[in-house]
């Protein structure tokens, strides 16, 4: 049978939506094939169960490393890159197969991201496919917005820079994982006499552990040191005001980070201005200041957010985010890293809101009323990518009391920052004030809110904004100024934050800000490493490899290193160690998606860095000792580790089964 379209989805529920949202444009019903359905009786639609196919494995280019993992074999840095079907998917994948050779059209419906174009690309790669192809670039998943994306379908070509961005990804991961955790598996083998042992190093992972245990290492060297403040009460003739001691720079009593670390200077400044009276030096008021509302938020920014109010941790956001989208359709795609929305939706976002406002019903908590003519700085098509900010789907009417409790925090999270875009900006007057006593310098500030704006939609932000710069009683610049209540209060420097979930997905986000070279990190400004879709699922790896583990204090949760992870930590390449390296390729597949680099050039200047330090490590390993051959088969023997104590086994297992026991 010839199908006039095939659809791919990246996954079966999606290929449901997709050919439940085609019905008014197909016609006819739906028919339930195995692995596919049929839409109208012309379309099939069909999918992938996420990655189908891989980059296969070393051994696939090297047999020998399938047995034993040995030095002069690697790096392992293939000529032609193979691909290799996963085994526990490969039913769907022959379905999906079939179906190519029937149809007079493909339409790519993968995930509207880099993983979710490669995935979908290599199926047609390996099938040869030779037909059209279009794709379905889908920002929601209401059957209205998949409509729209039908019948805005652009050729597949037009997404090639991102298929090369997604290929080289892949192997350069491939090559840095693949061979670092192999050699220096090997090495330390060879050194302890464990061939159990199995060290994993990655681009962005190794890093992101060793920042965490350099944070660790500082935090248990931290001592805290005391300083001192010099708080005083001010009278004037409109009221009282608290102000705060403003040392001179030049004062040899100052630290330099400009605390007074002497407390008898403190304690002097306080004898020196207690009781006496002085002049207001400087009374400034800035009036009608504006602050505009925060921008509606992306994965990161949500991630952030909800490990520090609701204590979810970045893998527990982004599957409740997806949920959101994908079973309740209710938010837009969330493995966005952009907080921008395109002009041309500024015109219908009432309709976003209006149906946020049907669902959440009682619970629609906010106070004033949205002036849909406000248009905000989040309104720029020129600060989006291939996706948008987080907002609420057209959906209306739903029950939300099919939503699990953080599905409905995570979606009134994302309601209420799309919402601020159209409230007026938060209105204040700020006055600083300088008091002159004795000679000594005293400084104090304020604001007076004038208009809540957005604000009224953040009580909490607004509380904190209050408690940070309260409000000021009348003062005059030039009028008498009396010291009353002044007071040397001791602090300590505190020890740095400990790693949460929120500063990791931070971390990863400005990558930029912790890169070493100078020159690079001008280049690479603003820029992060990995995605929105694979930040959580890195610092899951290093959980469930044991180089981290999950620690609770105060109902925070933390990161910290295990002596495992402190091991790797030790071994890795100084390159691993610091963001440099891992920002700068993360540089180089951003030129690759713009279509700047070659992904080939990207893979060869990675491959050159594996080669230089397989070759440091293979220098300072002991020498590996040659083999023992097999006395059945006469293929090489390999020491292993066995539950009763190490033995030899033949490389050619398990066609030959010989071993030989060896002394603990």
């Amino acid at each position: 049978m010839e199908f006039e379209k095939l659809i791919i989805a990246e996954k079966p529920k999606m290929a449901m939506e997709i050919a439940q949202a085609l019905l008014p444009v197909a016609g006819g019903g739906i028919e339930r094939m195995k692995g596919y359905l049929v839409v109208g009786g012309k379309i099939a639609v069909s999918s992938a169960v996420g990655h189908v196919i891989g980059l296969a494995p070393p051994e696939i280019y090297e047999p020998s490393l399938k047995a034993y993992w040995s030095l002069g074999l690697l790096p392992v840095i293939p000529g032609k890159w193979q691909l290799k079907p996963h085994d526990e998917t490969r039913d769907q994948l022959n379905v999906v197969l079939g179906l190519l050779k029937q149809a007079k059209e493909v339409v790519h419906a993968g995930d509207a991201a880099r993983e979710g174009q490669i995935i979908i690309d290599y199926i047609l790669h390996i099938s040869k496919y030779q037909g059209p192809v279009k794709r379905l670039w889908l920002q929601e998943q209401t059957p209205a917005s998949i409509r729209r994306a039908y019948k805005a379908m652009k050729p597949n070509s037009d997404y090639q820079n991102l298929f090369h961005a997604g290929i080289a990804r892949a192997r350069i991961d491939w090559l840095i994982g693949m061979n670092l955790t192999m050699a220096y598996s090997a090495a330390d083998r060879l050194k302890s006499g464990n061939t159990r042992v199995t060290w994993h190093l990655g681009r962005v992972k190794t890093w992101i552990l060793c920042f965490i245990a350099e944070r660790q290492r500082a935090i248990a060297a931290f001592v805290a040191q005391p300083y001192y403040l010099v708080k005083a009460t001010i009278a004037v003739e409109g009221g009282t005001f608290d102000a705060l001691f403003s040392p001179p720079a030049s004062a040899p009593y100052l630290s330099p980070e400009n605390r007074i670390i002497d407390k008898k200077a403190a304690d002097a400044i306080v004898a020196n201005v207690a009781g006496k009276s002085g002049v207001i030096a400087e009374c400034e008021t800035t009036p009608d200041k504006r602050e505009a509302p925060p921008l509606p938020l992306k994965l990161g920014s949500l991630q952030k957010l909800a490990n520090k109010v609701l204590g979810l941790s970045p893998k527990e956001t982004l599957a409740v985010a997806q949920s959101l989208y994908e079973k309740h359709k209710l938010i837009s795609y969330p493995r966005t890293d952009f907080e921008h929305m395109p002009d041309d939706e500024h015109a219908i976002a009432h309709k976003f809101i209006e149906a946020a406002k049907s669902n959440l019903g009682a619970q629609w908590d906010y106070p004033g009323e949205p002036d849909y003519t406000i248009k905000t700085s989040a309104w720029n098509s020129k600060k989006i990518g291939d996706h948008f900010g987080l907002r609420p789907t057209e959906v209306r009417d739903y029950d939300i009391s099919t939503l699990s409790k953080p599905e409905l925090a995570i979606y009134k999270l994302i309601v209420r920052y799309y919402l601020a875009q159209f409230y007026p900006d938060y209105l204040y007057d700020s006055t600083t004030v300088r008091v002159e006593i004795e000679n000594e310098m005293f400084r104090a500030s304020g604001t007076t809110p004038k208009r809540r704006g957005w604000k009224a939609l953040f009580p909490e932000m607004a509380a904190a904004a209050d408690t940070a710069a309260p409000s000021l009683p009348p003062i005059v610049a030039g009028e008498v100024a009396h010291a009353r209540d002044v007071q040397t209060h001791t602090e300590k420097t505190k020890p740095p934050q400990r790693v949460t979930g929120a500063l990791v997905i931070d971390i990863m986000e400005t990558a930029y800000k912790y890169v070493v070279d100078q020159q690079l990190r001008a280049e690479i400004k603003e820029k992060g490493v990995g995605t929105p879709a694979t930040r959580a699922a890195i610092v899951d790896d290093l959980l469930t490899q044991e180089y981290l583990v999950e620690a609770t204090e105060r109902k925070q949760k933390f990161y910290d290193v295990t002596p495992r992870g402190y091991q790797l930590v030790d071994m890795a390449p100084a390159e691993l160690k610091t963001a440099d390296l891992t920002a700068y390729f993360e540089h180089l597949l951003g030129k690759v998606e713009q279509g700047e680099m070659s992904h080939e050039a990207v893979v060869a200047e990675q491959a050159a860095y594996v080669k230089k330090i397989v070759d440091q490590i293979r220098s300072t390993a002991p020498a590996e000792p040659p083999p023992v051959m097999c006395d059945e088969c006469g293929k090489p023997m390999y020491r292993r580790s066995g539950k009763n104590g190490p033995f030899l086994g033949c490389s050619g297992y398990p066609a030959c089964k010989h071993v030989v026991e060896l002394a603990a």
